[in-house]
């Protein structure tokens, strides 16, 4: 969370203590928001940098994770109209303990310095499945793209659903190689991924997945 139930300046930056929601718009009077991660992921949203009624050229906004836990509880800092943050539409931090400089640069872009940047959001996980009938189940290392739910479609036949997750022409599959065995793993359309496990012989067989690494990663 972003709490505000204390506001003071210091050095002619705008201090924002707690706000009781995980979802912030950005004001104009802001210059520092220190982020509680240790509840829940966090969104932020900037304002549109033409429209703004005050500083635009050169504002500088500094984001703080003093929860400790964007690693787990991303920071999620989103344009709005037509502005790009370090050329996309959305800058996720996900650096426990990060800093993070916002400057606007010109009428239409954000630049970010302070955090290592990734171009793209990720979901590594291990699967595991036993048993007809049986959705998967995921221990979750990372995961910045949002809540995927697997699901039993037939034997050695499981499937990954997240509206709009997977964009065509964006999206990099990865998963484990099974010993003496082989597993499948494929975009099916932009909601939806799928992974198939075999056994040795070609047939389609349940229980293969033990702690099995997969990875997604969709590019911006």
């Amino acid at each position: 969370m972003i709490s505000s139930n204390q506001v003071f300046t210091k050095n002619n930056k705008l201090i924002v203590g707690e706000l009781p929601s995980t979802t912030y718009n950005v004001m104009d009077v802001d210059d520092i928001l220190n982020v509680n991660t240790s509840v829940a992921p966090v969104d932020i949203y900037l304002p549109n940098i033409k429209n703004s009624s005050i500083l635009i050229q050169n504002r500088v906004i500094y984001i703080n994770d003093v929860g400790g836990s964007a690693s787990v509880n991303n920071i999620r800092i989103y344009t709005t109209g037509s502005n790009l943050v370090n050329l996309s539409n959305v800058l996720i931090v996900n650096q426990n303990g990060a800093n993070v400089m916002l400057q606007a640069s010109n009428n239409s872009e954000w630049l970010a310095t302070g955090v290592p940047i990734t171009t793209y959001k990720v979901y590594t996980a291990l699967l595991s499945q036993a048993g007809k009938g049986n959705p998967p189940t995921a221990k979750i290392l990372e995961n910045t793209i949002g809540n995927i739910v697997w699901t039993y479609s037939a034997v050695g036949e499981y499937i990954g659903t997240l509206a709009n997750a997977f964009t065509n022409g964006k999206t990099y599959l990865f998963a484990y190689i099974l010993p003496s065995s082989l597993i499948t793993f494929q975009r099916d359309n932009v909601n939806q991924v799928s992974i198939g496990t075999t056994d040795n012989l070609g047939a389609k067989t349940n229980g293969l997945l033990n702690q099995t690494s997969i990875e997604i990663k969709v590019y911006n």
